[in-house]
């Protein structure tokens, strides 16, 4: 805990006391904004991490070998898959 008052997270603190405030959460001590900043922050490296695993074995050839020359993106299908494995949905309008 004393490590995160001199940690600079990725995700600002006005952002996360932001959504914290909306949670029901009020806090004045920066260490407990920046643990929810890293806790939030390594949600979504997870997530990605995950989305990127399963987007590679999609690509994988019947050798099981990724193409070289294949430019892998992620698209939001790839991250709607992984989310709903994580308990949740994200879905965009079918006009978007």
């Amino acid at each position: 805990m004393q490590n995160l008052q001199h940690y600079e997270p990725t995700i600002p603190d006005e952002v996360t006391r932001h959504f914290i405030n909306k949670g029901g959460v009020d806090t004045s001590d920066t260490r407990i904004l920046r643990l929810f900043s890293v806790v939030a922050q390594k949600f979504v490296a997870d997530i990605v991490v995950d989305a990127l695993k399963d987007k590679q074995q999609k690509m994988m050839n019947a050798q099981n070998h990724l193409d070289p020359t294949a430019k892998m993106v992620l698209t939001a299908e790839d991250l709607n898959s992984i989310l709903s494995e994580y308990g949740n949905s994200a879905k965009k309008p079918p006009y978007y």
